[in-house]
């Protein structure tokens, strides 16, 4: 019973906290950070006022990100319906510092790179969230893998993206960084947007806001992609669909439903060899991994509920579902293999959600189940030769509390003070051995303490943050379940920025190091034998420029660097040496062109430095550098707007890996030239 009497110590504190200041203070929430408004009924003079529930707000949107001491971008609607995208995870490619890391592998997703951090293998240094419920997967797939590709990007209200392991609201995976994208909740609108372009690829992503009665609302998006690729063999048909139903049950009370449905087929080229990219002309009609592939199927349930206890104070509570059933098919070393995957997961949790003129505060507690049963077969054309090679049942338990608070004592001085207590159980059942070969990993559990503060040094111009924050990976797939226990992988983020921003403009710096202990090696290397004896460090400065010159002409540029160093490691010649696959510089810059009669125009470069592919910094990638350019057309009636658009990714068609590894002899080819024309349309 010890990590419930931990689970639930910080909530119970928070909430002694929570009563005494709320009966003190009066007034109502602070709107800082574009936080959503919710007018109030009118009544009888000699009546008060009733208090009107606002939209379900999810765990952590209290604090204005512009207010916080962390770094954090981030990306509203609008910014996100400009980009007309079809796959969510590009929505971040803009955020100073992040690298796309593009596979080219069909359905499995692309990751990204984040100060310093390479997303592990397939997102596990990154946390990736949908309405404060993480999809990282906890077993399969390298540990911690997340597919952003569920979500529709016309459906979403905003992304943010956390630098780091900031804030007591995330817990494991969030090394790097974490990505959390929110829905739209309520509102009447309709929006399509269609697309068609080259290797006959289309997309279509409708998204509809309805007030159904003045006491329900019904927020629905669809999509439809389909793609032949622009290497042989990589063809995708991709579906989803999802639907929340709000009901306003009382003045106080607010009854959310939500469902999700997935579908994936896709075609997989795998992966070149170095000659094969060297000499390839990107059509890879060489390769020899032309039955690779997969398809996927998921299906979410979630129901939230929102209290409101007075003006100021706020209960949330939440449980979710899921069912994922994916299967991949995967050439390595000539032979092929079917990977198969059926995830079951499920979820619930509470927060106390406080919002008052000195004090903001959220307490809560969560819990969460993983259960994966994986399978695999050796195949010859995805047909199976005979009985798995691999039978195993995974279950995953996570319990955890938080508690985050902001003091608004001066506009000098805004602390923030965050901790988050983690628990763990996992257990392994291997089916191919006559026993059951059950094992239990053990028990696991992790404090991450955070803490830092922000300073307006000129209202409304010029702010100072600094803050240090702890974060934690649990050892990932079979690491869990060795003979001798492996301890989580911590870090701690020590950080400092400054920000100067008004109507037309915004410049955000921020320096940071981050120190990394008890990484877990495999010592010697390919013995699948691992030990915790790696320390490793990343310093790096981001920057981000933004010039808005009246309503037609945006200017933007970003830069990213970052240093990466092993300083402790079983193998004497890795110390000193550089990470492998962390560029060491990351930068775009663009510029948008309105004009008040309809047309523009946009130009986006980004550049992608060099970086090692070999884990004794033998070999390096020289990076690339892209070029897109667009024109639209925008016409605006009363209650409704178009845009027409023509796009060229790739303008000078370079050729580029979107990913490069030389120790495994792994590439990928990213996009040639590709044209793009678009419909967007508001009513």
């Amino acid at each position: 019973m010890r990590e419930w009497r931990c689970l639930y110590l910080l909530c119970i504190m928070g909430l002694l906290f929570i009563g005494p200041v709320a009966a003190q203070e009066k007034g109502k929430a602070d709107a800082a950070g574009g936080e959503k408004i919710v007018a109030e009924k009118k009544v009888s003079e000699k009546k008060e006022a009733p208090v009107v529930l606002p939209e379900i707000v999810v765990k952590g949107q209290i604090f204005p990100a512009n207010k916080s001491p962390f770094s954090v971008n981030v990306l509203d609607s609008d910014y996100i319906e400009s980009r007309g995208l079809s796959k969510a995870v590009e929505l971040i490619r803009e955020v100073p510092g992040v690298e796309m890391t593009g596979y080219n592998q069909g359905g499995v997703s692309n990751a990204f790179s984040m100060r310093g951090f390479s997303s592990g293998v397939h997102g596990g240094d990154m946390g990736i969230y949908l309405d404060g419920i993480p999809i990282n997967e906890y077993y399969g797939h390298g540990g911690g893998y997340a597919d952003p590709n569920v979500l529709i990007p016309l459906e979403l209200d905003q992304v943010l993206v956390y630098k780091g392991p900031a804030t007591a609201l995330y817990g494991n995976f969030s090394r790097g960084g974490t990505v959390s994208y929110f829905t739209r909740k309520k509102g009447e609108y309709a929006k399509t947007q269609l697309r068609y372009g080259s290797n006959a690829t289309s997309d279509a992503q409708v998204a509809l806001g309805v007030k159904v009665s003045d006491t329900l609302w019904n927020n629905t998006a669809v999509q439809f992609y389909r793609s032949d690729g622009y290497t042989a063999n990589s063809g995708q048909i991709l579906g989803n669909a999802s639907t929340r139903f709000t009901w306003d049950a009382t003045e106080n009370l607010e009854v959310g439903l939500s469902l999700r449905a997935h579908g994936d087929d896709w075609h997989a080229p795998g992966y070149m060899k170095r000659d094969q990219f060297d000499d390839d002309d990107r059509a890879f009609k060489t390769g020899s991994n032309q039955d690779d592939g997969g398809m996927r199927k998921q299906y979410s349930e979630r129901v939230d509920l929102g209290y409101k206890l007075n003006r100021d104070l706020k209960l949330l509570l939440w449980g979710f579902t899921l069912q994922s059933d994916w299967t991949r098919f995967y050439t390595s070393g000539g032979a092929q293999t079917e990977r198969i995957y059926a995830i079951d997961k499920s979820g619930t949790g509470f927060s106390v959600n406080y919002k008052g003129d000195l004090v903001s505060l959220v307490v809560g507690s969560e819990f969460f189940r993983d259960k994966t049963v994986y399978q695999q077969y050796n195949t010859s054309i995805r047909v199976r030769n005979g009985d798995p090679t691999s039978d195993r049942d995974t279950a995953f338990d996570n319990y955890s509390a938080f508690a985050e608070g902001e003091l608004k004592l001066h506009s000098l001085f805004r602390p923030m003070v965050g901790v988050r207590y983690d628990a763990f159980k996992a257990k392994y059942t291997d089916n191919l051995t006559q026993t059951g070969g059950k094992i239990k990993a053990g028990d696991y559990d992790h404090v991450s303490p955070k803490a830092g503060f922000r300073s307006t040094l000129i209202d409304k111009l010029l702010d100072f943050r600094a803050s240090v924050c702890n974060g934690f990976v649990l050892p990932r797939d079979d690491q869990l379940f060795v003979d001798d226990k492996l301890k989580p992988s911590e870090i701690w983020q020590y950080e400092a920025g400054i920000t100067l921003s008004n109507r037309w403009f915004w410049w955000d710096t921020a320096g940071y190091i981050l120190d990394t202990t008890n990484e877990i090696t495999e010592d010697p290397p390919g013995s699948k034998t691992y030990r915790n004896y790696g320390k490793t460090r990343r310093k790096g400065v981001e920057t981000g420029l933004k010039i808005m010159l009246d309503k037609w002409l945006e200017v933007f540029g970003n830069f990213g660097w970052t240093d990466t160093e092993i300083l402790q490691n079983p193998n004497d010649v890795m110390v000193s040496k550089s990470l492998p696959q962390i560029p060491r510089t990351v930068a775009s810059a663009g510029a948008t062109v309105t004009s008040p009669w309809g047309p523009g125009g946009r130009v986006r470069y980004s550049h992608v430095g060099r970086y090692y592919i070999k884990n004794d910094n033998s070999e390096t990638y020289g990076g690339y550098e892209l070029l897109d350019l667009g024109v639209f057309y925008k016409h605006s009636r009363q209650l409704s707007s178009t845009e027409i658009a023509f796009e060229v990714k790739n303008v000078l068609n370079r050729k580029y890996a979107g990913f490069a590894n030389a120790d495994s002899n792994l590439w990928a080819v990213g996009s040639p030239r590709t044209y793009w024309v678009s419909a967007n349309i508001k009513w």
